[in-house]
């Protein structure tokens, strides 16, 4: 028989906490929506932002306003990613930005066809390949990350390479 253990002070604080954050959880998709438009990279940077806050919890002040602890952040995280995705690059974000809604870019992914994806998708290295294709057949970062039992961040990172690497593929096919 087991025995059932009551609560402690710090697991209810946790809960509490937990609690807390997903109640919070439309605020951060209006707070993501200022940094970035797609929906995916919306809820990427949720999730990120949750992760990053369940990790640090124990420095959270219950008496803090948790809205603007939140946006700091999602703030970081989405500069951090700025920054990485900048680096070694002389690209005028802003221009980089206007150029991602144009027509005719768009036009170029709406042409593809499940060959020419797969095509191009066998290129990658197969630490990268394997986790998108999970994902393009509906799998969710958590499941692809228990499956090749890998951390979610790791995941993440392989999944957004391979956008990256897709994405130049077809947009230099496309000139």
């Amino acid at each position: 028989m087991e025995i059932l253990q009551s609560p402690t002070n710090g697991n209810l604080q946790r809960l509490a906490f937990e609690e807390l954050l997903v109640s919070q959880l439309e605020v951060l998709k209006e707070m993501a929506v200022h940094f970035v438009r797609d929906q995916q990279e919306i809820e990427d940077l949720c999730q990120d932002t949750l992760l990053k806050a369940l990790r640090f919890y124990e420095k959270f002040d219950m008496d803090t306003c948790i809205r603007k602890w939140l946006f700091t952040i999602m703030r970081n995280i989405f500069i951090n990613l700025v920054n990485r995705a900048s680096r070694g690059r002389n690209i005028d974000l802003a221009l980089q930005s206007e150029m991602k809604g144009k027509y005719a870019e768009n036009m170029v992914f709406f042409n593809l066809t499940e060959n020419d994806i797969e095509d191009a998708i066998r290129r990658l290295a197969p630490a990268v390949r394997e986790p998108i294709r999970m994902f393009n057949a509906g799998y969710k970062y958590r499941e692809i990350a228990e499956a090749r039992a890998l951390p979610i961040g790791t995941v993440k990172t392989r999944i957004r390479t391979a956008r990256i690497f897709l994405e130049r593929i077809f947009l230099a096919s496309s000139d």
